[in-house]
């Protein structure tokens, strides 16, 4: 049983592939729940945590959630896609003065 769209499965098994369990039981629990689910990406500054969720979402292309080889996000953003609600955030490390 799967939830999710052949690609977004696809993108799991190349960068997670020991969820297959996980991913099952969160299918079972979003069938269950009327409400949207929250996935929220944090780490460090530059970590790849936009890309992800732009993967995640099918938003290679439009980059919902910016990126770039410097900081680009210094403010929470967030997508409804789905089930889910997916939420960005700036890097756990990141200071003030990453903004200029």
């Amino acid at each position: 049983m799967s939830i999710f769209e052949p690609h977004v499965e696809e993108i799991f098994e190349n960068f997670l592939p020991n969820t297959r369990d996980s991913r099952e039981t969160l299918a079972a629990a979003l069938q269950m729940k009327e409400q949207a689910l929250k996935v929220i990406a944090c780490g460090m500054l530059n970590a790849g945590k936009s890309s992800l969720l732009n993967a995640l979402t099918d938003q290679l292309e439009n980059e919902v959630f910016a990126t770039g080889p410097v900081r680009t996000t210094t403010k929470k953003a967030e997508l409804s896609h789905h089930q889910f609600i997916f939420t960005d955030t700036p890097g756990l490390d990141a200071i003030e003065a990453d903004n200029i």
